[in-house]
């Protein structure tokens, strides 16, 4: 005899007991063994409670450094002490203090005495990357690479040094200023000295090839902000004469003339590159072949992925797997054999 259809109160009936036991969470001290200890554990109930109470007994501060905490390590993994009945084995570290203990200088993970021993002795570490200031960017706080893996201790020794240094170049900044505006003020005019409105050079350089569009109030700014303006790759000194602003005439002339030389230049190191010759430093020349690569095998015979120098290096090969230069085996001035020392291909030619 078939069974008779479920009504929909027996149906509504089973899906509230199914609710139930999904809500229903199982009890885990007295299996905390049998836990995955990243999977189940540290995302257990249990052990969020353990932590609270623990970052709450060390009020929140790293036992090693003193700084804001955010983990808690342990000392041990015994049951006794993942079922949050001993916890003199936890203690409370911030992020990096964490990871000083458990890995060294070159990432090799620590042994469980020599964390022990490092935690006991309390010896965090003091060192840190010297500040680079630039005044052009004084209100912009360049932080190391470093910062986040330095401990409490760490970061604040780098912001003392920091706060040193921006005084230390803004006292220097502010007494150039003020010796070159004495130099202004005390400025003995020399009658033989020829000078030349600033509206007059602006529109004299303009004229010049390659020369920026800037606007006249662009370089007033500059005369006013530096006691300069700046043509073509030089400084030219600027003095207000009856409030007009001028500039020296033997140093405007000379650059343009810079200017002119500078562009020439340009001009000659484009026309070579076109045709394959690069303007290397105290002017040597390098003759280039333009970019093709051969794959033979494991390995690709690149004359240039940009350029070939062919002045400098007869042939570059490279591994198609790790694209790491090949080692060359050479015979009588020839290459007979290359392989790789990362992927541990080889191949004779």
């Amino acid at each position: 005899m078939a069974s008779p259809m479920p009504t929909p109160e027996d149906i509504r009936r089973e899906i509230d007991q199914l609710r139930r036991k999904l809500r229903r969470k199982p009890s885990i001290a007295k299996n905390v063994a049998l836990l995955d200890y990243q999977t189940e554990y540290l995302s257990s109930s249990l052990w969020q409670k353990i932590r609270r109470r623990v970052l709450a007994r060390d009020k929140r501060k790293c036992v090693f450094c003193g700084g804001p905490a955010q983990t808690v390590h342990h000392r041990s993994y015994d049951d006794s002490v993942l079922e949050g009945k001993a916890d003199h084995m936890l203690v409370s570290l911030c992020d990096p203090c964490h990871d000083f203990l458990h890995f060294d200088d070159e990432g090799r993970k620590r042994g469980s005495e020599e964390t022990d021993r490092l935690l006991m002795g309390k010896q965090p570490r003091t060192d840190f990357p010297e500040p680079n200031i630039d005044l052009r960017r004084e209100s912009y706080r360049d932080l190391p690479m470093e910062w986040p893996r330095m401990n409490h201790i760490q970061r604040n020794g780098w912001l003392t040094r920091y706060g040193e240094l921006r005084k230390a170049r803004r006292a220097e900044l502010k007494a150039k200023l003020e010796s070159r505006a004495v130099r202004r003020r005390t400025h003995a005019w020399d009658a033989k000295a020829l000078w030349i409105p600033l509206l007059d050079a602006v529109t004299r350089y303009r004229q010049e090839e390659g020369a920026p569009s800037n606007s006249y109030d662009w370089y007033r700014q500059d005369a006013m902000r530096r006691g300069m303006i700046w043509i073509g790759s030089s400084d030219v000194t600027a003095e207000k004469r009856n409030r007009v602003w001028h500039v020296e005439t033997d140093s405007f002339m000379a650059a343009i003339s810079r200017h002119r030389e500078q562009r020439a230049r340009v001009l000659t190191m484009t026309t070579d590159y076109a045709s394959g010759v690069i303007h290397g430093q105290d002017g040597e020349t390098i003759e280039t072949i333009w970019g093709h690569y051969t794959v033979r095998g494991k390995f690709r015979d690149v004359f240039s992925l940009h350029q070939h120098l062919r002045a400098r290096s007869d042939e570059i090969w490279r591994c198609n797997t790790c694209h790491q230069p090949a080692s060359l085996k050479s015979q009588d001035g020839s290459v007979v054999g290359l392989s790789c020392k990362r992927c541990g291909h080889a191949m004779t030619l």
